[in-house]
């Protein structure tokens, strides 16, 4: 959505792919891209696929889901895709930070629209190492 002066409203949901980091896996963070520190404004003016941290509160939260929501300080919404990250003693109004790499929306949500097809769920699911 957008302000009648044409800017991104503070509402606006945008995407964010997560690498597989817990918030208890410290090697796994150490090997992590070194993004900057975002809001919710510079987030919007980032560049598909800048590796970026963004820090703020889970607002929307599913068991067993691939996507979150979260609200930065500022109030925006970006809405993360947690993939194969372990969610569980994560809980709604819990200060996180998530690191990783801006997605495009579009191609992101038909990505999410595949995935549910039957014929392609398999392509899909976390591949066992």
């Amino acid at each position: 959505r957008r302000s009648p002066s044409g800017h991104p409203t503070r509402s606006a949901m945008v995407a964010m792919e997560v690498e597989a980091a817990s918030a208890v896996d410290v090697q796994a963070l150490a090997s992590l891209s070194v993004g900057g520190r975002v809001n919710f404004g510079l987030f919007q003016q980032a560049a598909v696929g800048s590796t970026l941290r963004v820090g703020g509160r889970v607002t929307e939260l599913q068991a067993g889901a691939q996507v979150c929501t979260i609200t930065t300080a500022d109030g925006g919404s970006v809405q993360v895709a947690v993939g194969d990250v372990p969610l569980t003693g994560l809980a709604a109004g819990t200060f996180v930070e998530a690191v990783g790499t801006k997605a495009d929306a579009e191609l992101w949500d038909e990505a999410v629209k595949l995935a549910q097809l039957p014929q392609l769920r398999e392509l899909f699911l976390p591949i066992q190492v």
